[in-house]
């Protein structure tokens, strides 16, 4: 009996001695992402709707939409985004957030408006559900009439009799649109910044001044109030084009 005890003691003291099988934790791979960010300015100042600011000319203005689109932003074969639509009132500085590795980003060449490859498509056929393109995301940037995109809306009032009394009852409406109007900008360098493990971000900076403000190009928000890229308004939208471009630039 007394070898019967000792052979169970030696078995359990044999099973408490043995190592604990450690499980290697599985790692769930994280995929990187990017952010665009455009922080609307007007000069120094951020710019907020319905805040009043005021040109060099003396007028008081103030900006009710700000919207406009992006296509086919690349670095060289590497597209990070085929499309996407920047509303400051509906989704503040956010453009776009994608997946995407910053070694790939370096740089960014693209379309401000829709692409000619784009543009006169179906937009309640063409286009899945969660593209911007899709007339039920487009939120009043197609023109049905006209088969195609808005590219970019600036709309605001102003105040054009210096009498103090803020009356801000002349608007101004700035649609771009058509593919004569179809713009492009080059960033040769975009710095991203770690916003977490697998998230960067790139915030870019649209100067509204500028539109009005430009030293070659200034607009008069008193008489230049109005353009839907109609024939008759070529000079006007042109000028709003070329300014905005200019107004973006990279961080």
């Amino acid at each position: 009996m007394k070898y019967f005890i000792l052979s169970i003691c030696v078995g359990l003291l044999v099973v408490s001695c043995k190592k604990e099988k450690v499980e290697t934790p599985v790692v769930t791979p994280v995929t990187p992402q990017l952010k665009v960010t455009v922080q609307p300015v007007f000069g120094a100042e951020n710019l907020y709707i319905d805040s009043v600011y005021t040109t060099t000319d003396g007028w008081d203005v103030k900006f009710t939409e700000v919207k406009f689109y992006l296509t086919h932003w690349a670095n060289g074969a590497n597209e990070l985004v085929d499309a996407a639509r920047f509303d400051y009132t509906e989704s503040g500085t956010k453009c776009f957030q994608v997946d995407g590795a910053v070694a790939n980003f370096g740089a960014l060449t693209g379309n401000i408006g829709v692409s000619t490859d784009y543009n006169h498509n179906d937009p309640s056929s063409d286009f899945s559900s969660t593209s911007p393109l899709n007339i039920m995301n487009a939120n009043g940037m197609h023109w049905s009439w006209a088969s195609g995109y808005i590219f970019v809306i600036l709309e605001g009032r102003s105040d054009t009799i210096p009498d103090g009394i803020p009356l801000f009852d002349h608007t101004f409406t700035y649609h771009v649109g058509s593919d004569t109007y179809l713009g492009s900008k080059n960033f040769p360098t975009v710095n991203w910044t770690a916003a977490g493990d697998a998230l960067h971000t790139a915030e870019f900076k649209l100067d509204l001044k500028k539109i009005f403000d430009n030293a070659t190009n200034p607009i008069d928000v008193r008489s230049e109030y109005m353009t839907h890229s109609g024939g008759s308004e070529a000079v006007l939208t042109q000028k709003v084009l070329t300014n905005f471009l200019e107004a973006l630039t990279a961080p």
